[in-house]
């Protein structure tokens, strides 16, 4: 199984994994990092950096999600990415989220990352127009 870290800001990681509790129970090897404001950043890269390095001496894979392109979290990770050896997606959305828990339990993580950008795209609807007269049968 590959490891999940997700690393976004404030508690929305922590929540995530709470959150996904409630739809496929408890899951190993998927850790949150919140960056708040005034934490060390340098501090949070570290432990991230040497939880990576923990797994993939194991031979275990690493997948990385943070919620948003340019922010810290993305930023931080795109450093550690000449250290370290790990995949990473950003953009993440809880939706996004369950779809990579769904896919480990049967998938390698090649396989599980395998179109995810196309799943992202398929992740937010329209309500207005979802539920408008033309989509009624």
């Amino acid at each position: 199984m590959f490891k999940i870290i997700l690393f976004m800001h404030g508690n929305l990681a922590v929540e995530f994994i709470r959150a996904s509790a409630m739809v496929f129970g408890e899951q190993k090897e998927t850790v949150a990092y919140g960056l708040d404001l005034g934490c060390d950043v340098d501090e949070l890269r570290n432990s991230i950096k040497n939880s990576i390095l923990d797994s993939t001496s194991k031979g275990q894979e690493v997948l990385v999600l943070t919620d948003l392109m340019n922010g810290t979290p993305f930023n931080t990770m795109m450093q550690l990415g000449t250290e370290c050896r790990f995949s990473h997606f950003t953009g993440i959305n809880f939706p996004l989220f369950l779809e990579v828990l769904n896919r480990r339990m049967s998938q390698n993580m090649l396989s599980a990352i395998y179109g995810l950008e196309e799943a992202a795209k398929n992740s937010v609807y329209n309500c207005d127009t979802f539920l408008s007269e033309e989509n009624i049968p």
